[in-house]
């Protein structure tokens, strides 16, 4: 009877390791490959740079601290073209691209190209101030700061476009 009993303990208690050993395998597994994607359920860093094109062939070219790029200058309701390049492993991931204080963000839907690009069209409104784009990638958050002057001469710090395309 006891050597019954025994047996019956010990087949027991090898499912529930298995069972262990299943759970901790697929734990490792999650583990290992839950950052690989960039849309894996929590927020990813993202280090995209940025090219902003003006009118008059004027441009700024600039890196991301941890996705939000420090202010832009931008001319009252003045369009300007904005491409962000991401990492080629985030092609044909979808984007969306909105305004969070009254800036024209015009975007056309398609995902990231397959060279790691994001083009839209941005404006600033006709007041001075900030106006802040927001590009939202699977988990991933960007965000884009364009500021007007103001004439009392209270702005920040500002990217101000130089280069010559």
């Amino acid at each position: 009877m006891i050597q019954g009993d025994l047996r019956e303990l010990i087949k027991e208690r090898g499912i529930v390791m298995l069972q262990k050993a299943i759970c901790f395998i697929l734990i490792v597994c999650g583990a290992l490959f839950s950052g690989i994607s960039p849309s894996s359920g929590e927020p990813v860093p993202v280090l995209p740079s940025v090219h902003v094109s003006y009118p008059g062939n004027l441009y700024i070219n600039a890196a991301s601290g941890g996705g939000q790029f420090a202010p832009m200058l931008a001319v009252p309701g003045q369009s300007m073209q904005v491409t962000l390049q991401f990492g080629t492993d985030w092609a044909n991931l979808p984007a969306v691209v909105q305004s969070l204080d009254g800036a024209n963000a015009s975007y056309d839907g398609s995902p990231i190209a397959a060279d790691g690009t994001l083009r839209f069209t941005a404006a600033a409104g006709t007041q001075p101030g900030l106006y802040r784009i927001q590009v939202i990638v699977g988990d991933a958050t960007v965000l884009l700061q364009f500021w007007v002057l103001s004439t009392t001469g209270d702005n920040p710090p500002l990217l101000i476009p130089g280069g010559v395309q």
